[in-house]
C-alpha cells in the first residue's frame, strides 16, 4: 500500500525532525541520477502536505528536498544532527524545482497553455494576468531551475510565445540539440 508507505515515512520523518536526529531514507529513487540508494540525511523540514522534506544530504554535503512518494522507507538513526549549522531552507517555485536565485521568466499563453498550467502546476495560477488579447494570458513567474518551466514549455511551444526568458530560450535550443 503506497498510501500507508508514505504515512508512515512522513511520521517517520517528523519524528527525526522534533529529535534532530539523522535518518536514512532507504531505496530512494532519484530522478537526477536515475538511480535507486540509500541517503543519509539530516531531515529538518517537510511541506504541510508531506510531500517534501528538505534535508542536509550527509553524503553530497549540501541541502537538498527529497520527495515522500521515492522513499521505500526512513530509518530514524540514534545520532542526532552535526550539520544543523548547514542547514538552508530551499525555495520551491510552482514547478517543484528547488534553489537560492530565482530566474523570471515571461511568456504569453494561449487559452490551452493557461488551462493545463492551471490544471497541472495550481501554484502558477497566482503569476497569470489577463492580456490584452482577451484568449491570451500573461505569465510572470520567477522559478529556481529552468528545466520544470522547460519541460513545460517544450511540450506546448506552439501555445506559448516567449516574451522575456533567456534561460528558457537557451533550455529549448539544448534541448533541440
Amino acid at each position: 500500500n503506497v498510501s500507508a508507505g508514505k504515512t508512515a515515512n512522513a511520521s517517520s520523518v517528523l519524528d527525526a525532525i522534533r529529535e534532530k536526529r539523522k535518518a536514512v531514507f532507504h531505496g530512494y529513487s532519484s530522478s537526477n541520477s536515475g538511480e535507486t540508494a540509500d541517503r543519509l540525511v539530516e531531515p529538518f523540514d517537510i511541506t504541510t502536505n508531506y510531500t517534501h522534506i528538505t534535508c542536509y544530504d550527509i553524503d553530497k554535503q549540501r541541502n537538498a528536498v527529497f520527495r515522500t512518494d521515492r522513499i521505500r522507507n526512513v530509518e530514524v538513526k540514534a545520532e542526532g544532527w552535526e550539520y544543523g549549522h548547514l542547514h538552508k531552507q530551499l525555495k520551491m517555485d510552482a514547478f517543484h524545482m528547488t534553489g537560492e536565485v530565482p530566474i523570471r521568466a515571461v511568456l504569453k499563453l494561449d487559452m490551452m497553455a493557461k488551462n493545463l498550467l492551471c490544471e497541472e502546476y495550481p501554484e502558477a495560477a497566482s503569476s497569470l494576468s489577463a492580456s490584452d488579447n482577451s484568449n491570451m494570458w500573461i505569465l510572470d513567474i520567477e522559478v529556481y531551475k529552468i528545466n520544470g518551466l522547460g519541460r513545460f514549455y517544450l511540450g506546448l511551444a506552439g501555445n506559448i510565445e516567449i516574451i522575456n526568458a533567456p534561460e528558457l530560450e537557451e533550455y529549448a535550443k539544448n534541448y533541440i540539440k
